[in-house]
């Protein structure tokens, strides 16, 4: 089986299907593109939705990201197979997938003024919010749901990187006030992984994000 994953050259929503595969064990291609390619990707209708990531298992196209952290997920072990908790696990997911939704506006703003004021906005009144959500909701070990690792985990770990990296406007500590006990353990619990640390090491760490 060959797995593709084709995204930009940051970690995005593309980030947790890679950790999930790393995590298992399971060999795929890493392929980052320009933009250019992007546009020429969608004008040549090779992409579902016309968005990424997209991913290719055996050349067969998969969109949709949180389709493609289920079957990455499956693949490794990370989605429980219980059914209440499988669904606890989609609950938190889905939590995190509004959060990111909520803030794609802010990004994608042309207007810096008015971007500056949604990013306030942002950190003053969404995440405030949505975050103590995601803490009520996350289990106390260490772990979103359960007490193993699962894509909630990831998903959640990928999110908290992306704001601890440092998007101007909004603050780099926001986790850092004693309000977010539980997602914090969550963050160290992936962030100690071993094949994490190594994918960190060999693959973010050398190349930051860029704060938007």
């Amino acid at each position: 089986m060959g797995i593709k994953i084709i995204y930009f050259p940051f970690k995005g929503r593309a980030e947790p299907v890679r950790l999930a595969l790393t995590i298992a064990g399971i060999d795929f291609e890493d392929t980052r593109v320009t933009g250019e390619e992007f546009a020429k990707m969608k004008a040549d209708g090779v992409l579902p939705f016309g968005q990424f990531p997209i991913i290719e298992v055996d050349g067969k196209p998969l969109a949709q990201s949180v389709a493609q952290l289920i079957y990455a997920g499956r693949l490794a072990g990370l989605i429980p197979s219980d059914t209440w908790e499988e669904a606890k696990v989609m609950e938190f997911q889905m939590g995190i997938e509004d959060i990111v939704t909520a803030m794609i506006p802010a990004l994608m703003e042309k207007d810096e003024a008015k971007k500056m004021e949604m990013k306030k906005e942002l950190a003053d009144v969404t995440f405030p919010k949505w975050f103590g959500y995601m803490e009520k909701l996350a289990g106390d070990g260490g772990y979103a749901v359960g007490s193993k690792l699962t894509i909630a985990d990831l998903s959640l770990y990928n999110l908290m990187s992306w704001l601890k990296d440092g998007i101007v406007g909004i603050p780099k500590d926001m986790f850092d006030h004693g309000k977010h006990t539980k997602l914090n353990k969550v963050f160290a619990t992936v962030d100690g992984h071993e094949k994490v640390k190594a994918w960190n090491a060999a693959v973010n760490e050398p190349k930051k994000q860029t704060p938007h």
